[in-house]
């Protein structure tokens, strides 16, 4: 077994209050500890290898919903998570070890999340001897995690009026582009030339097209990066995602270049990446001045088996206390910023199961790298 666990020594004293042999090996007769242990806002649970449970709490009969007796007359299993994964945890990595969550039945049918932790204890001499018992702690988040989705749908809302500004300027130049456009084609209809005319045309399109990018964006602040049915082609949407916000950085004299890999369809939300780049973007070109360039990068890693986005631009940089707070919400260094863009970026990544991190240097530019493992 692990060799960090903890070593306790056996009490001399003993009582049979709780079956399996628990309280006699580890709390004996003394009461305090008892009244400790069920006086605890936090559920415990105490089971040997084979998943016996010999100890549960007060408040783990109230998460629960289960009499004490009832829960130490039963096994971890039916009441909490198999053993083998309990022991695969415990003798596993530190980290494997940090709360985790899981969705359970309750015996009344009632479905909950419960956030728990895993530890191994080694109780010295009593009556079985030198032996290890699994302590679980855990809690019911239920209801924490729905405020925690509410918070997050909240935040995808208020984003949008983060960047509408932007959003503004960039449908201002498409429109201005058609109205001139459509204007030559009506009063000129008749001596303009068919290529010409298609010329016109096309040109229309592609700006309707780059329209339609940025509503795509804001449609998308409710949705999850990931596309559980359905694949789509990130590599394209990406290319486009650039094209939208290429005019703008030219016109202050940024060159802004894309290299994405020719990837398969992959089950990520086209119109999500295009939102993550658009604020990184729209980050980059900010913290940039003329003569500055941003890179974008984008593709498989080499076991493709995660999917990788990479936004650098040699613009101003950011000192280390900034960047140590840059992705917490309502943190923001810009005169009208809401500090809200790249924490929703953070969170949206998050819960995919990715990351997002962020290398900067001040003078030297900033670097974001975000990567999200793919389903197999």
């Amino acid at each position: 077994m692990n060799k960090s666990v903890k070593k306790i020594p056996s009490p001399m004293k003993a009582s049979s209050v709780f079956p399996n042999g628990f309280e006699a090996d580890f709390l004996g007769s003394d009461a305090p500890a008892i009244q400790i242990l069920n006086s605890l806002n936090t559920g415990v649970i105490v089971c040997n290898h084979s998943g016996e449970i010999s100890f549960a709490n007060a408040y783990a009969s109230k998460i629960l919903k289960c009499a004490q007796k009832d829960i130490t007359q039963s096994r971890v299993e039916r009441i909490l998570l198999p053993i083998e994964d309990i022991i695969e945890s415990v003798q596993g990595d530190a980290q494997d070890r940090t709360r985790q969550e899981k969705n359970i039945q309750l015996k009344n049918g009632e479905e909950v999340t419960i956030g728990y932790h895993l530890s191994e204890v080694t109780i010295a001499g009593g009556n079985q001897g030198e032996h290890s018992q699994f302590v679980v702690t855990f809690q019911d988040i239920t209801k924490w995690n729905a405020l925690h989705r509410d918070r997050d749908r909240l935040l995808r809302i208020a984003t949008v009026g983060d960047v509408l500004p932007t959003i503004l300027h960039e449908l201002k130049n498409p429109l201005a582009a058609i109205t001139t456009a459509v204007e030559v084609l009506i009063e000129e209809v008749e001596e303009i030339p068919a290529k010409e005319s298609k010329a016109l045309l096309q040109a229309i399109l592609g700006e309707i097209r780059r329209m339609k990018l940025v509503f795509e964006g804001i449609g998308s602040s409710h949705r999850e990066l990931r596309s559980p049915t359905t694949t789509m082609a990130v590599d394209e949407a990406i290319r486009e995602a650039v094209s939208v916000l290429k005019a703008k950085a030219k016109s202050v004299g940024i060159a802004l270049s894309c290299a994405v890999d020719n990837m398969p369809p992959l089950f990520l939300d086209t119109a999500v990446v295009r939102a993550i780049l658009f604020n990184l973007l729209s980050n980059a070109i900010d913290a940039c001045r003329s003569g500055d360039e941003i890179t974008v990068k984008a593709g498989l890693k080499k076991d493709a088996r995660s999917f990788e986005l990479i936004v650098r631009d040699t613009g101003c940089g950011m000192p280390k206390s900034v960047q140590a707070h840059c992705t917490e919400l309502f943190k923001t260094t810009k005169p009208n910023g809401s500090g809200i863009g790249l924490s929703l970026c953070q969170n949206t990544v998050s819960a995919a199961g990715g990351t997002l991190h962020i290398v900067s240097e001040v003078n030297r530019g900033t670097c974001i790298t975000v990567k999200v493992p793919l389903n197999d």
